[in-house]
């Protein structure tokens, strides 16, 4: 039985996302992407800079800290993803990076991954064989919505962007947030839970099943933490 800190956007802040998982009794961490994966203030993207820079990630990659416990973390879309492959090629002890596409059982709980932000454009490149480069590999593609498609049996998605129609509204245009395309990858295999980050807000509904909840930003007044029981999950 292990119990999991679900945690939203932490932007590079270990420290505080630690702080604040601590006071409860956890065995592990999974976090939806925004994780802050820069050691250099010369990549950092204009989003990081607002996040107050560079964070704490370098000290743990350095391996001047520690991770306590194990931490999963899918990407958001402010990441460097550069430092995520070499991270991919050399672990760092206790960092586990999810994949996009990918299932991980994690003590008998199957956690589908989705990665980054939606974009329509890019969303469709895939279907042409084309595979995202850059810092465009910052979205999610059609390939990795089919292959959690294809593998269905999945308790958890953990995922940076919203399904569409859950009442969020963007700051800044005051639309409708989040991907038609997650809520029908949602509707069809209907995991217990989704959570997603992104927007900075909790927010907590349901489509058919499946309970979804976006968490806040961890430094933020709204919920940035959700505790899941894994004796619980087991159905």
């Amino acid at each position: 039985m292990s119990i999991i800190a679900i945690v939203g956007d932490i932007h590079g802040k270990i420290d505080i996302m630690l702080e604040k998982v601590f006071l409860q009794d956890v065995d592990l961490i999974i976090q939806v992407g925004d994780f802050g994966t820069f050691i250099s203030k010369e990549n950092l993207d204009r989003g990081s800079r607002r996040h107050n820079g560079i964070g704490d990630f370098v000290e743990y990659y350095t391996g001047k800290k520690k991770f306590p416990v194990p931490v999963y973390f899918i990407n958001g879309n402010h990441e460097d993803f550069n430092i995520i492959e070499k991270i991919c090629a050399q672990p760092i002890p206790n960092l586990n990076y999810m994949k996009n596409g990918m299932v991980y059982d994690i003590d008998g709980v199957r956690f589908g991954a989705i990665g980054g932000n939606y974009s329509p454009t890019r969303f469709k490149l895939d279907k042409k064989h084309k595979k995202l480069q850059g810092v465009r590999r910052k979205h999610f593609n059609y390939q990795d919505i089919e292959n959690l498609k294809q593998i269905k049996n999945i308790d958890v998605i953990i995922a940076h962007e919203c399904p569409l129609d859950v009442g969020l509204i963007s700051k800044f245009d005051k639309k409708e947030c989040g991907s038609k395309e997650i809520r029908e990858l949602i509707e069809e295999i209907q995991p217990k839970y989704y959570f997603h980050g992104h927007y900075h807000r909790f927010n907590e509904t349901k489509i058919n099943k499946t309970k979804v909840i976006g968490l806040g930003i961890i430094e933020g007044k709204s919920q940035s933490i959700y505790i899941l029981d894994t004796n619980v999950m087991k159905y």
